[in-house]
């Protein structure tokens, strides 16, 4: 089991809201596939426990519900530039993830852990990552 704490922010106005501690847990569920594990306690919301196969689909489970309450988590997995996928996603289990450059193929020096805290200014909702992800690929797709 791991832990990390970090500011709840309000994604209307990107202001700091409060802390949270997150805690995560990766094991293997039948029949051998890994399940994650992320528990959010904060004196200000209800604790939140969400489960997926990995740290970031974790994460993105968390969001969801977060963002119903106008929160996000003030790291690298909450910002609209990063995406978690191929061998980070795969090989790291989710817990790590790229930040995208406009126009520019990833480098080892693009990689970050997700629970790594980040300026609120870069954070978004989910479907704005997604679709900067799915913009990010078509660029580099058609760049190629």
């Amino acid at each position: 089991m791991y832990s990390v704490s970090l500011p709840l922010v309000k994604l209307s106005d990107k202001q700091a809201f409060s802390s949270c501690e997150l805690s995560y847990n990766r094991t293997m569920s039948y029949p051998g596939y890994p399940l994650c594990e992320l528990a959010c306690k904060s004196a200000d919301i209800d604790d939140i426990s969400v489960s997926n196969v990995d740290i970031f689909g974790c994460l993105c489970e968390l969001r969801k519900i977060l963002e119903e309450k106008d929160l996000s988590i003030a790291c690298y997995g909450a910002r609209v530039d990063s995406y978690s996928f191929g061998l980070s996603r795969n090989m790291a289990g989710g817990a790590k993830l790229y930040l995208l450059k406009t126009g520019k193929v990833n480098e080892l020096s693009d990689l970050h852990w997700i629970f790594e805290e980040t300026d609120s200014k870069f954070l978004g909702t989910l479907s704005e990552q997604f679709a900067y992800y799915k913009s990010w690929l078509k660029e580099i797709y058609y760049s190629v």
